[in-house]
């Protein structure tokens, strides 16, 4: 993952909810708050996000290693052959 990418993992929660929701307003698509969010997944050289907002709509962010992203609506990911928004619990580092 390039730093951009991985900037997204250090962010609380508070942050990443705020950064996925301009990401998705940047691709043209509204979320007036964002209630979830978590990553999925590599995809590719992309790293995929999933943020769900308070109007219901679940989103798929794909952020690229230079830092710009593409959001889906994560109802059209089965037909587009795209993985599912599912947030995968990222490993804890280690105590010590």
């Amino acid at each position: 993952r390039s730093e951009q990418q991985e900037g997204l993992h250090k962010l609380s929660e508070q942050y990443r909810h705020v950064a996925l929701r301009r990401a998705i307003y940047d691709a043209g698509r509204t979320c007036k708050t964002v209630t979830k969010s978590g990553y999925v997944q590599e995809y590719g050289n992309l790293s995929m996000w999933t943020a769900s907002c308070a109007d219901g709509k679940s989103w798929a962010i794909f952020v690229g290693p230079e830092g710009p992203a593409q959001a889906r609506d994560c109802g059209e990911n089965p037909q587009l052959k795209l993985p599912t928004c599912t947030i995968r619990e990222e490993p804890k580092p280690a105590a010590g």
